[in-house]
């Protein structure tokens, strides 16, 4: 959701300001992030059953991260469409990858809990990280916001690429 309210926040401004091409743009830069959703969708159910999730995972935020900081200084509507069918691409394998391994993981008795408990927080921190980043937007600029955020996120990626190699590591050991 972190990147969601970037996402939300920044590129809506981008499209529709600095572009120029209005709220009209926003719906056309949407219609391209759902051809990338549903690419996405359907490219994910071609893949071999077992892959190493958690390094999707890691996968999608570096391409996240890649977007977020090239962003500033290419921003042209051919990039934007670029981003945006990554966008969508990045945010249904994640969804996917994530309701996987969630229900591999939780016992049937509390899975609804569960699922319910991350939608809340899912909501919230979408709700919470967008006020912040437009706050952040208006106090400095939203290229300066794509680049916190892109750094934000490569440590972010980082760290999780070393928590699942040490615990794929770790689950590998006899």
């Amino acid at each position: 959701m972190f990147i969601s309210s970037v996402s939300y926040t920044v590129l809506i401004y981008i499209v529709q300001q600095v572009l120029k091409l209005g709220t009209g743009g926003v719906g056309l830069f949407a219609g391209v992030l759902a051809v990338g959703m549903i690419g996405g969708g359907a490219s994910i159910g071609l893949i071999r059953r077992r892959i190493n999730q958690p390094m999707v995972v890691v996968a999608l935020f570096c391409s996240t991260v890649c977007c977020f900081l090239a962003s500033p200084w290419l921003i042209t509507v051919w990039f934007m469409v670029v981003i945006a069918l990554v966008a969508g691409v990045a945010f249904s394998w994640l969804g996917v990858v994530q309701n996987t391994m969630l229900q591999e993981e939780v016992p049937d008795s509390i899975r609804g809990r569960l699922f319910s408990t991350r939608e809340f927080i899912t909501n919230a921190t979408f709700l919470l990280t967008t006020v912040f980043v437009g706050a952040l937007g208006d106090l400095t600029s939203y290229k300066i916001v794509l680049v916190a955020f892109g750094a934000v996120l490569s440590v972010l990626a980082l760290v999780g690429w070393v928590f699942v190699r040490a615990m794929q590591r770790s689950a590998a050991k006899p």
